[in-house]
């Protein structure tokens, strides 16, 4: 992160590596994973999407921690970018050249390129990079033969993946920033009193009996 932040050592986010930046990205403190449950899923933990976002003021992040997070919805931002260009076909040619065969020539190979970046040019190419990671690692699933490069097709559903994931926590991050804290709940003390109260206001608005 290039922006120096205030924030403390426990408040701060793991830095998005290069090496594997979706199990990074996914990766959080205790504090963050609390707030994306609590604008993600309801007490029962099912999955919710309310339009306003609403957080327990207890779990209200505090300065820091909303300064972290927004230097995260920063660098997400960026990494939304489509390209550079240069890097995702760097990507693409150590996988073509990985899976070669010995009749490639340079113009076949250069062909082949092409055809897998224009299916990609439009997707940030840290997730190109990403994607072909995987394939290397086989880590793509298990529908997948290795032992052969991707198809175009495939190697595009699998970077955008890799991308969703990023702007998917960006959509999540940003509802925290914008979260409304919640009251606190009510304690049993003042469901007691609101049911006095109630029951006063009844009696009071009970008209009497009248006797000459």
């Amino acid at each position: 992160m290039n922006q120096a932040l205030t924030t403390t050592n426990a408040e701060q986010l793991p830095v998005i590596t290069q090496v594997n930046p979706v199990a990074s990205m996914l990766s959080y403190p205790a504090w963050l994973g609390s707030l994306i449950n609590a604008v993600s899923r309801n007490e029962n933990g099912m999955n919710v999407w309310t339009r306003q976002p609403e957080v327990p003021n207890a779990l209200m992040p505090t300065g820091g921690q909303r300064e972290a997070i927004e230097a995260r919805c920063s660098q997400l931002e960026r990494m939304a970018v489509p390209g550079p260009e240069k890097r995702a076909l760097q990507a693409i040619g150590k996988l073509v050249g990985f899976y070669a065969t010995g009749q490639l020539n340079e113009s076949q190979a250069a062909v082949k390129c092409e055809v897998y970046l224009s299916t990609v040019n439009d997707l940030p190419a840290w997730a190109v990079e990403e994607a072909v990671n995987r394939w290397f690692r086989g880590e793509c699933g298990d529908a997948y033969n290795y032992s052969f490069a991707p198809s175009p097709a495939v190697l595009r559903e699998i970077a955008g993946y890799v991308s969703r994931v990023a702007a998917g926590q960006l959509i999540l991050f940003r509802r925290i920033l914008n979260a409304k804290a919640l009251p606190p709940p009510v304690t049993e003390e003042q469901r007691a009193a609101i049911a006095v109260r109630a029951q006063e206001i009844i009696r009071n608005a009970t008209p009497q009996d009248s006797h000459p």
